[in-house]
């Protein structure tokens, strides 16, 4: 039954008794989940759990069909129950409420069930619907979820907040063919024709955002370690890669989990642990519970890869893993806390990463790997508290970046300094077994962090937490590669305060780069020079200075470590521009010319081509469709498929890509629509992809509403880093003055994206006024 035209929406609102402010009932029911609805339905709803079923058709075009049922207690039975969909009213098919067809209400993406149907305690809604594809990542051969902060209500109806856990029960109808998992064990699996059946069992409490399922054409690896099995679901072809990096996937995760059952008293709170590995995966990692969901290019690294890339994995597997604990088995109440899950992470993951690379200078890493990233959004006029204001959930998602994720874990270190290593873990175990299985918030912990140190938490929490601005750098560490690392930080804030003009900071940025035998400082001065190059010297000073760069880099892929060699073939690649460069390109794809100790991978070759592209050597597109023809793995062919028209001397043919863009369904994978949209604005073109910056900034609040989380800063990021001056200056002003209405969390994005614009263009501005 559709919605009642009997009984209208205010007569339902009546049987809620919201007290008499009116503002309070148009929240509850306003798109989204409000916390005015959040915080009324925790008041009193409990108990909560789900079945789920899903039929997923082999052709991603076909619609899946769904049903949940959702049980849940209900302290007084005059309530209604507002359910949250995110779909239309024509997707719901049938409601039915402990044994009844029901009359129901459809609005703003809620479903609401008036009081007549609501029994005291326990009760049942049984929803036939269709899902929609927002977070079920659809392709040919493979989908899977991804329902982070707020999508799980997009998938099925359920009540969409952090602070009502639930347990999942899962029943798949999928191709046969095909394989599949979700965060339970798989109880049983039945084949009917082409089809086969599969059900899962529900595990410990979580939150929707939390549950997780996919199917497709996957690959199974297993291994043990005593009684603990990991499974490890792929779609990758090349047996050497997995060869190679299998078994130090197994090793960094059992090594992971053995590390946190020690630091945090708590054993492994769930009931399996699986990962999937995504071609094109929105985001590194996602942690859930029985089932992390991985970017495969983030694990299965190349053979020859820098230090800097395997530290980098061994962090990502230990940063998803320490998630179990925190953020899955303790979850903030509110998502304005989610940093609260990311620090424990992050910070975690630098603990458990140290022993397994003892040689690495781990003071230097945490300094490298957090302050600049930090930084260049706590400088910015973008800048925000590490814990910020939300109002309602769709705006969740825009929480997320580099305060969360760098900043805080160098504010948390900053603590366990103050208060010592000892009572900082005493305090965590504390918060782990107080709040296992529930939720709890930044004000939870900081009183128990109270408790064990003569410190003064709150007062610190005012300024840190509440408040914006760096910490200082640490001085405990005194070698001599980390002093130099500091050296070079505050350096680069000093010349983009203006301090230096470019060409000095080039020329010493040079100099130190071909004098620095740190393999993690030289990777950080190389990852300054492209942007540097591009951005903040003109057009004279890149002829005048290029050719001592690109002699520079060249030397240095020659003699570098064969670990490092990647690190200066990427930026040969990014800055090399004479005619001698170019052709050595071309001899490095064609196989005429070797770098001894650099394996010419299928990704190295796919940025030679790329690179030759945006340059329009006139062999480039010959090039591609070879390189596409050599190309076995189906997932690497469909992205040089994807992104070739952005590569593409012909306006027109880039024209089409980003009209193509336009349209949500064509947004996917979005790591190839950040890729593409670098392509179509990169400094090469010389500016001719700056028409598309005003319909790209106008789409901001589409992409916000239809993306994942990382999705509106990374398409601003791309869509501006080609540029540094005042045209495209006034193209972002003109977009913010004519959007007063814009939210304050996508202004903070445009504010924090455009901020090496604007420091760039005010430089070479000035440079060209003096010269």
């Amino acid at each position: 039954m559709k919605r009642s035209i009997i009984i209208p929406i205010l007569a339902i609102l009546m049987t809620i008794p919201f007290g008499s402010c009116k503002r309070s009932i148009k929240n509850m029911l306003e798109p989204g989940v409000s916390l005015e609805l959040a915080n009324y339905r925790k008041k009193h709803i409990s108990q909560v759990s789900y079945e789920l079923f899903f039929r997923v058709p082999g052709d991603p075009e076909e619609a899946m069909e769904g049903r949940a049922v959702i049980r849940f207690q209900q302290a007084r039975a005059q309530h209604g129950v507002i359910l949250d969909f995110q779909s239309t009213e024509e997707s719901v098919h049938k409601v039915m409420v402990n044994g009844l067809e029901a009359e129901y209400q459809f609005m703003n993406g809620h479903i609401v069930v008036p009081s007549d149907y609501i029994k005291p305690y326990q009760n049942q809604v049984e929803i036939a619907f269709t899902p929609t594809n927002q977070a079920l990542n659809r392709s040919p051969e493979f989908m899977y979820s991804l329902l982070v902060p707020d999508r799980a209500s997009t998938a099925f109806p359920c009540f969409d907040q952090p602070d009502l856990k639930a347990t999942f029960h899962l029943r798949l109808d999928i191709p046969g063919e095909w394989t599949a998992l979700s965060n339970g064990r798989r109880e049983s699996l039945t084949r009917e024709a082409d089809r086969q059946v599969l059900n899962f069992a529900p595990d410990k409490p979580i939150s929707t955002y939390l549950f997780a399922f996919a199917a497709g054409r996957f690959d199974t690896v297993t291994d043990s370690r005593g009684s603990r099995s990991i499974t490890i679901f792929h779609r990758e072809t090349d047996q050497s890669k997995l060869d190679h990096n299998l078994p130090r996937i197994f090793q960094h995760h059992f090594d992971a989990l053995d590390w946190l059952e020690n630091y945090s008293g708590i054993p492994y709170p769930f009931a399996k642990f699986d990962m999937l590995l995504l071609p094109g995966f929105q985001y590194s990692g996602m942690e859930h519970p029985g089932a992390i969901w991985y970017r495969d290019n983030r694990l299965l690294l190349d053979e020859q890869a820098p230090i800097s890339q395997q530290l980098a994995k061994a962090s990502l597997i230990a940063h998803e893993t320490a998630h179990m604990w925190f953020g899955n088995l303790v979850t903030m109440e509110w998502f304005n806390d989610v940093w609260l899950k990311e620090v424990f992470a992050g910070y975690m993951a630098d603990k458990i990463v140290h022993p397994q690379y003892p040689d690495v200078n781990h003071d230097l890493q945490f300094l490298l790997t957090h302050y600049p990233r930090a930084s260049a959004v706590d400088r910015s006029k973008g800048t925000h508290p590490i814990k910020q204001e939300l109002e309602n959930m769709k705006e969740a998602g825009t929480l997320y970046g580099a305060i969360i994720y760098n900043k805080a874990p160098i504010v948390f270190y900053e603590l366990e300094q103050l208060m010592g290593e000892g009572p900082f873990q005493s305090a965590v175990r504390e918060y782990l077994q107080e709040y296992a299985y529930e939720n709890a918030d930044w004000d939870d912990l900081a009183v128990i962090f109270d408790s064990h140190t003569e410190v003064d938490v709150m007062a610190w929490s005012e300024k840190r937490i509440y408040g914006t601005g760096m910490p200082p750098i640490p001085t405990i560490d005194m070698n001599e590669a980390y002093l130099r690392g500091a050296f070079h930080l505050e350096l680069y804030e000093e010349f983009l305060k203006g301090a230096h003009p470019a060409e000095v900071y080039f020329q010493s940025l040079l100099t130190a780069l071909e004098n620095e035998t740190n393999a993690q400082l030289a990777r950080y001065l190389a990852g300054n020079i492209q942007p540097l190059y591009w951005r903040f010297l003109t057009a004279e000073m890149r002829h005048q200075y290029g050719p001592a760069l690109e002699s520079l880099i060249w030397d240095k892929l020659q003699e570098a470590g064969p670990a490092e060699k990647p690190v200066f073939f990427d930026t040969y690649l990014s800055t090399a521009q004479s005619a001698t460069g170019i052709s050595n390109m071309v001899a490095l794809f064609e196989g005429d010319l070797e770098v001894v100790g650099l394996d010419l991978t299928e990704e190295r070759l796919f940025g030679i081509v790329a690179t030759l592209m945006l340059h329009g050597h006139p062999e480039a597109g010959q090039m591609i469709d070879t390189l596409y023809a050599n190309t076995e793995n189906p997932d690497r062919k469909r992205r040089i498929e994807f992104l070739k028209p952005a590569l593409s001397s012909d306006a027109s043919e880039r024209d089409e890509f980003f009209e193509r863009l336009k349209e949500a369904r064509n947004r996917r994978p979005e790591p190839w629509v950040t890729e593409g949209l670098q392509y179509l604005h990169h400094p090469l073109r010389e500016g001719a992809g700056r028409k598309y910056l005003p319909e790209s900034l106008a789409m901001l609040e589409e992409i916000q509403r239809t993306g994942d989380i990382f999705f509106p800063l990374n398409w601003l990021e791309a869509s501006l880093s080609g540029y540094g001056d005042m045209e495209t200056v006034k193209i972002v002003e003109g977009f913010l003055a004519a959007h007063p209405n814009l939210s304050q969390s996508l202004r903070l994005k445009v504010l924090q994206a455009t901020d090496i614009l604007y420091r760039a263009a005010n430089q070479t501005e000035e440079a060209r006024d003096n010269s």
